[in-house]
């Protein structure tokens, strides 16, 4: 494991340690970025619930197909699961891994991995509908709200 991984590894840990007394409430964080709120539900019940929402696009002319309709319904499904992706974002961040590459002081290589996971339930599909004649988005809604009440649903069963 690189000097790198080890120091993130272990700020992730500290930063784990450090929020667990804040679990056990409402939590609400502003993105860094200027970005939607991510909140998480826990104890009592919120003031208010943000909704979410995100964009995804799917370009048709690559997609795999034998005619122009398959490589639509394609573009259709791959703009579904962007906007999903963009929705787990936002719900629980983006993992960035970033490695650079320096010999005889000059960059070599430079890459950035980014990963997203999650579980979203509850988001519902607002709108799907060509962008242009190559491209397909799908917007999604996720009123965090739902994600209150499933989580309640779930632990009353």
């Amino acid at each position: 494991m690189t000097k790198i991984r080890k120091a993130a590894a272990l700020a992730a840990a500290v930063a784990l340690a450090a929020s667990i007394p804040l679990l056990a409430s409402c939590q609400s964080v502003k993105s860094f970025f200027g970005g939607d709120e991510v909140v998480t539900y826990g104890g009592d019940q919120p003031e208010n619930y943000p909704v979410l929402h995100a964009v995804g696009y799917g370009l048709i002319n690559i997609q795999k197909g034998r005619t122009r309709d398959e490589k639509i319904l394609q573009a259709m499904h791959v703009s579904k699961l962007e906007a999903y992706k963009e929705l787990t974002a936002q719900v629980y961040g983006v993992e960035i891994d970033g490695n650079s590459t320096v010999g005889r002081l000059t960059e070599q290589s430079n890459e950035l991995k980014t990963s997203v996971i999650g579980i979203i339930r509850g988001a519902r599909v607002i709108r799907q509908y060509p962008v242009n004649s190559n491209m397909y988005a799908t917007e999604l809604e996720l009123n965090t709200k739902t994600l209150y009440d499933l989580e309640g649903m779930r632990d009353s069963l």
